[in-house]
């Protein structure tokens, strides 16, 4: 049998379904529906869903075909006239079978399934909870099961020759969480390259464009209902209609890793359609499956603070753009598409689908995570995500947390830039002794008597993602905050070094005895606060000799 496509719409006393169906016979057409069911049948098309709210019928029911485009446009009046129905547009949630039907003898019980309409449950996204299970002691016959709530396994094992590059973890089937978390850890420190990052720090021409470009959630309101925001396309619709049907039996301890693994796939997906500008290349699924640890690496994440630290970590090591300021603007981004909810979530996914579609090995990563997710959630609370989302807004990350040694990286580069600054005004003024006639007589300044003062124009900056303190912070934030304490000073002036294509002003006033030289920087601050300048200033040994 076909799914015919389909479209609900509602008004104040009725839900109006159109259904597609140019082959079917009229005269075999059969319509039902009673409360929240609602089934169509006309060979060879069915159609069976779920409502979100209940209908009756009262007499005021109405049913007609029009042939010109073979539409059926049934009217079914609302139980209670004027509510308004949610998720009419979330189409596999639809023709998910109902959750509430009786099951005879149910060898799996669901224990809890929220919707849209509860209230969600207070959820510490910063307590870093790590709930024991038979997976944390791998079995070598099993293998550990990993991809959305660890329901596969094997499938590396089967396709690592055809795509050796599918992901970065090798053999994940015989590697716990803890043992794969370390192998990637090293990974990334080997990968890390410190000419680029400085680089994309120093010279971050290309970055601001990046920086300045606005993506679509930006336009779009995150408060209230987001129901009226966009309408979903045809290709998305009929996207959601082929999503498999069905209810996850999701472990209540295992609901938080999947959702801070959300976080992880959107901080990727995000961050590649900024340096793309919206327009996909044959390069987004691999800054996708790259950045994503959740993807690469089959990581599983238990505090907000470790998904963070290892999206910004992952950000300046593997992409093309590496620069702090690029990875809290993708956080931002982040947590403006958690506050639009799950309908526009839902929109990312999708699009992350159809790019992973479109790749020659990436397609594996739709089967393990996105179509799940997907289908997910189009089940979870427009509350909880706005959780998810407030919890983003408080977490605090400095350079020091990410254990790539950033600021002593930027300290070395500011003392070389200052060195060269200083040596380049020296070049200059010897030059400028040179042409000058009072050098014979030994009253032009020699390179010698030059004085660098550096003058410091602000005292304190913060590269945190954050300026609010938060106390839901957990042992391991409380401890990397500590550790970065000792760095601050580093990250207080990390934005107010001299570049090194800094300008140079050499001038003398009438009639005096010194000239000064300043060698001023543009602004590179991650906060767009004012930079240092280094200004030299030249003195004589002694006094002129009288001119005679």
């Amino acid at each position: 049998m076909l799914t015919p496509a389909f479209e609900l719409r509602q008004d104040d006393d009725f839900l109006i379904i159109e259904i597609k169906a140019p082959y079917s016979k009229i005269s075999e057409a059969e319509i039902y529906f009673h409360e929240e069911e609602f089934t169509f049948y006309s060979k060879p098309y069915y159609l069976r869903l779920h409502l979100p709210g209940k209908v009756v019928e009262n007499g005021h029911e109405t049913a007609k075909y029009i042939s010109d485009n073979g539409v059926y446009v049934v009217h079914m009046p609302k139980q209670s006239p004027g509510q308004v129905f949610t998720g009419l547009d979330l189409l596999t949630k639809l023709l998910a079978p109902n959750p509430r039907a009786v099951r005879a003898q149910p060898v799996i019980e669901v224990l809890e399934n929220w919707s849209a309409s509860d209230e969600p449950p207070e959820v510490d996204w910063h307590v870093e909870q790590m709930p024991w299970t038979p997976q944390d002691e791998v079995s070598l016959l099993d293998g550990r099961k990993y991809g959305f709530d660890r329901q596969r396994t094997g499938v590396i094992a089967r396709v690592k020759e055809e795509i050796p590059d599918l992901v970065d973890i090798a053999d994940p089937e015989h590697k716990s969480v803890k043992e794969a978390r370390q192998e990637r850890l090293k990974a990334e420190e080997g990968h890390f390259s410190a000419e680029h990052y400085l680089a994309d720090r120093y010279e971050p021409a290309c970055v601001e464009q990046v920086l300045a470009y606005e993506p679509p959630w930006q336009n779009l309101c995150s408060e209230g209902s987001t129901d009226n925001l966009f309408c979903f396309t045809e290709e998305e619709k009929t996207k959601m209609r082929n999503l498999p049907r069905k209810e996850y039996l999701l472990d209540r301890q295992l609901v938080v890793s999947l959702e801070l693994g959300l976080v992880d796939i959107l901080f990727a997906y995000a961050y590649n359609k900024r340096v793309t500008e919206g327009e996909d290349t044959v390069e987004s699924g691999w800054n996708i499956s790259k950045l994503s640890a959740t993807l690469s690496w089959f990581e599983e994440f238990w505090s907000l603070e470790q998904t963070v630290r290892s999206c910004f970590r992952r950000c300046l090591i593997y992409p093309l753009y590496r620069h702090w300021a690029l990875a809290q603007a993708v956080l931002g981004d982040v947590i403006q598409i958690l506050q639009l909810g799950p309908r526009y979530v839902l929109r990312c996914l999708l699009e992350i689908h159809s790019i992973f579609s479109r790749h020659d090995s990436r397609y594996v990563l739709n089967d393990l995570y996105i179509t799940d997710y997907a289908v997910w959630i189009q089940s979870v609370s427009p509350r909880r995500l706005q959780s998810l989302a407030d919890a983003l807004k408080r977490v605090k990350v400095r350079k020091a947390d990410l254990d790539l040694d950033i600021p002593e990286l930027e300290q070395g580069a500011k003392l070389a830039i200052a060195e060269a600054s200083v040596e380049e005004a020296a070049t200059g003024m010897q030059a400028l002794c040179i042409s000058n006639p009072l050098a014979s007589t030994g009253d032009a300044p020699s390179a010698n008597n030059i004085i660098a003062e550096p003058q410091n124009r602000r005292t304190n900056d913060d590269d945190s993602t954050s300026s609010d303190s938060s106390s839901w912070s957990d042992d391991e934030s409380d401890s990397s905050d500590s550790s970065s304490d000792s760095s601050s000073e580093l990250d207080s002036d990390d934005d107010e070094v001299a570049a090194a294509g800094a300008s140079h002003r050499i001038g003398a006033a009438p009639g005096s005895d010194s000239l000064s030289v300043t060698s001023n920087s543009d602004s590179d601050s991650d906060d767009g606060s004012s930079s240092e300048g280094v200004d030299l200033l030249l003195v004589k040994d002694a006094e002129p000799e009288k001119r005679r």
